[in-house]
């Protein structure tokens, strides 16, 4: 799908010559090649709308696929690493950073986690204790 761009761009141009010929040329073989012409272009770029929509349409399923398999990663890290359960525990993104608060009855924490190429969570990158409420 990387030549759609191209492709939509050749429709127009071809659309607009094709209008350009009708009104101009005073020949009607010419005209109704020229009408071919711009019918078939509105229909490639029908098609290539219809393309574009379902690019982008998977493109947002993958990435809200993303975001729930990474927040359901983030929870089974941290409930194996606190040995707590998810409901003992608050997570809060420290604004404009990758890292995150973590709040329990145990102490307050900061971590931040490691992705992989494809932006998947595959454990932690930094994971340290701030305060205990344990003495």
């Amino acid at each position: 799908m990387e030549a759609l761009p191209y492709i939509m761009t050749l429709l127009i141009v071809l659309f607009v010559f094709s209008f350009i010929i009708i009104g101009t040329v005073p020949s009607n073989v010419v005209k109704i090649n020229g009408a071919v012409v711009m019918i078939v272009s509105i229909i490639g770029l029908g098609v290539g709308m219809y393309f574009k929509i379902i690019e982008e349409d998977q493109t947002v399923k993958q990435k809200n696929e993303r975001l729930a398999y990474n927040e359901k990663k983030q929870e089974e890290l941290l409930k194996e690493k606190l040995k707590l359960p998810i409901t003992d525990i608050l997570i809060e993104p420290v604004s404009k950073t990758e890292y995150y608060k973590v709040t329990t009855n145990t102490g307050i924490y900061k971590l931040a986690y490691a992705y992989d190429p494809n932006d998947r969570v595959t454990g932690f990158k930094e994971f340290k204790q701030i305060t205990s409420t344990i003495n």
